[in-house]
Parts: C-alpha cells; structure tokens; sequence
C-alpha cells in the first residue's frame, strides 16, 4: 500500500475478504472505492467518514457485506462531508451502520443510489430524500416494493424492500410522496403476495401519487376471507364512476384463479364505464391449471 505521504496516490480501490491498515492509504485522490466481504473486520464508521471526508474526488462509492467495527471511545463531531462527485453509491450494511453513513454525508449530485438496512425512521428531512427527488425530477420513474432496500437508479427506477411493507409504504408515501410527484409518470411494481386488507391499504395509499400511469401487479395473490383479491380491491376503491389512478394507461397483472380472471374482466368493464383511458393490458398466467 501507498503510505500517506506518498506523491503517488491511488484512484481506484477496490478490495474483497481483504484487511489492510486503513492509515496506511492516500485517499485523497480516490475515485473508486469498493469494499466487500469484511464480516466482522471492516473499518467503523467514524473510519468510513474520515476517509470520505479526505476524498472529495470520489465518483463511485460502494460498501457490500461490511460489518463494521465498534467504536471504541466517543470522537468529536466531524464537520460536514460533501462529495460534489459521487454518481454512484452502493450500500449493503447493518441498519444503524447505514444510517449513520447516510446521514453523515451529503452527495447533492448522485446519479444511482443502492441502499439496504437503512433505519427509514431517521431520513425525513435528510439530504437522501433530496437525492432521490433530484433523480426523479429527471425523469419517468418506476417503484417496485419487496422488503428491505432501496434501489434507484440512471432511468428513474426506485426499488424498496422493507421486513413491514404496509408500514414503510405508508411512511414513504408521507415523506417522499411530495418528491415522487414531481415525476412526469410512475410505475408501481407490487411483487409480493398479500390479503384483502393488506391489498386495501397498498392502493388506498398508492392513490395519494397522482401521476401513477402504469401498475405491475405480479407474483401469487392472497385471496381475502371475504373473496376479494387485488383486482376486486381496485375496483372497489374506485367505486362505481370514478376511479383510483385516473392516469393510469397500462396495467400487467398476474393471474392463478379463476376468481380473479373474472376481477379483471370487472375491473376493465368498470374502466370503460368510468372513461379511463387504458392503452395496454397484459395478462400473465401464474397457475399450472389454466
């Protein structure tokens, strides 16, 4: 390694299931850092902030499989870091690891944000959320819901998977609702199966993103005590004259019983009626008995 006073610095650093002495590298010309697979070894997170503090050149910032050491005494604040360069950051860290990183550097300027484990309680009014609403003011953007990360990238697509999805969908929409409606057209990409109630709240909250143009309803669907599935829930909430995503121009959705092939033959009459101006419907067949 180079040592700190060595005229010859690095630009790209990339390690994997590596340990190095973190005080014996010249980070000040960095432009790539990749670390990987250092459970239970890697550097604290007061490390990772003096290094990005001392490398304002950095374009591409990626932390995967790190566990972060302890701290082992308290440290004076350090001033705020702001990488004016960073286009890509990458992050796959414990919850309160990530967090801290997150909200102890500013990239104004980020072009592809990947986050796991982020405590998302801790970033309303953090300078992620105004990352991510310059990103989406690009362009059309696209959501997809699993559990537990956040995915967005150069064409506007934002990924999040949380361990509670009603419960962050509904904190998402609250805080980034604002930002996600600055986007020209939405797409909302649900790819997990619910029931009846959980299908409800999904919409019902979904319908406060005014520009949602198209929805991608895949994967196996848990049918409600009461019959209804997801298709059933759409149309429901929009009631008989109107309905939930007056926008909306394409709908993808995956079917595996009858019950719900009926829905969505409800569901587009429904549409006609109520003047939506559907463009493209796409059916995919989930069942083995169809």
């Amino acid at each position: 390694m180079f040592a700190i006073e060595d005229p010859c610095l690095l630009e790209e650093l990339r390690l994997s299931r590596v340990l190095i002495d973190w005080d014996a590298v010249n980070f000040s010309g960095l432009r790539v850092l990749e670390v990987g697979n250092l459970l239970n070894f890697g550097p604290t997170v007061r490390r990772i902030l003096e290094i990005l503090s001392r490398s304002n050149q950095l374009q591409h910032l990626a932390l995967s499989g790190v566990t972060m050491s302890q701290e082992s005494e308290l440290h004076p604040p350090l001033p705020p870091i702001v990488l004016s360069y960073l286009s890509t950051l990458k992050l796959r860290c414990g919850d309160d690891e990530a967090t801290d990183l997150i909200t102890g550097v500013s990239f104004p300027f980020c072009q592809e944000l990947q986050v796991s484990g982020i405590n998302w309680r801790r970033l309303s009014g953090l300078p992620i959320l105004e990352v991510i609403g310059n990103i989406i003011r690009l362009g059309n953007t696209r959501i997809l819901f699993r559990e537990s990360s956040l995915y967005l990238h150069r064409r506007n697509s934002l990924r999040v998977r949380f361990r509670d999805v009603q419960e962050a969908f509904r904190w998402l929409i609250t805080v980034a609702g604002p930002i996600l409606n600055n986007s020209p057209s939405i797409t909302l990409v649900v790819e997990m199966k619910f029931g009846y109630e959980a299908s409800m709240d999904i919409l019902s909250t979904s319908s406060h993103l005014r520009n949602i143009s198209a929805l991608h309803l895949r994967g196996d669907w848990d049918g409600s005590p009461v019959g209804g599935n997801f298709l059933d829930c759409l149309a429901n909430l929009g009631g008989p004259t109107g309905h939930l995503f007056p926008r909306l121009q394409e709908l993808i959705v995956a079917v595996s019983t009858m019950s719900e092939v009926e829905s969505l033959h409800n569901f587009t009459a429904r549409s006609c009626t109520s003047g939506l101006q559907l463009h493209a419907i796409r059916v995919e067949c989930n069942s083995p008995f169809f």
